[in-house]
């Protein structure tokens, strides 16, 4: 097994990481979740679900359907479903990270703090995710916080009237560095 180098570490995305918090997402909640998928910046990269299918995953146990908000003023920053809490081999899969406001280092901090609450608190040894082959924005981000392209599934989806790839990608508890927090944990 090779050493994986910390990440690295800037104040401001450390600040960002602490300043943003996931709430439990509520029924009340909803409209704005449904809104984010089918916003004109999204929905070219989200597969949006009905209500019901939302309302399903929030109360399975083996789902998180979480708020992004801040941690200064509670303000809704967009919101993130995890799955795969009760697998006995310990696979989670980011299934949706969705941020309202971009460019702001949100979507960032919060795949960060997702990435340590999956091996720290859920006790992932893989974390994955699936992402459009096209949305070079996001596979940038996932490749830079430590994802590995694993394959590609061909046309597996029709999304936009016409059939899409999906490039599967994950991280390995051993491939992440421990944490290091000054001050208040996530």
């Amino acid at each position: 097994m090779t050493e994986c180098p910390a990440e690295p570490r800037s104040p401001r995305a450390v600040e960002a990481v602490m300043s943003i918090a996931l709430r439990p997402t509520l029924p009340a909640d909803l409209p704005y979740v449904l809104a984010l998928e089918t916003s004109r910046d999204n929905a070219p990269w989200v597969l949006p679900w009905p209500e019901e299918r939302h309302r399903d995953a929030l109360a399975d146990p083996d789902v998180i359907h979480a708020v992004i908000v801040t941690k200064e003023d509670g303000r809704r920053i967009g919101y993130a479903i995890i799955a795969g809490l009760r697998n006995p081999h310990r696979s989670i899969e980011l299934v949706r990270l969705v941020i309202d406001e971009k460019r702001k280092g949100w979507g960032r901090a919060t795949l960060r703090l997702l990435k340590r609450k999956a091996f720290i608190e859920w006790g992932a040894h893989r974390f994955w995710l699936d992402v459009f082959s096209e949305n070079a924005r996001a596979r940038s981000l996932y490749e830079a916080e430590g994802f590995t392209p694993e394959g590609r599934l061909r046309e597996v989806v029709c999304h936009d009237g016409r059939f899409r790839d999906l490039v599967v990608m994950s991280v390995l508890q051993q491939e992440t560095a421990a944490p290091e927090w000054s001050g208040e944990a996530p």
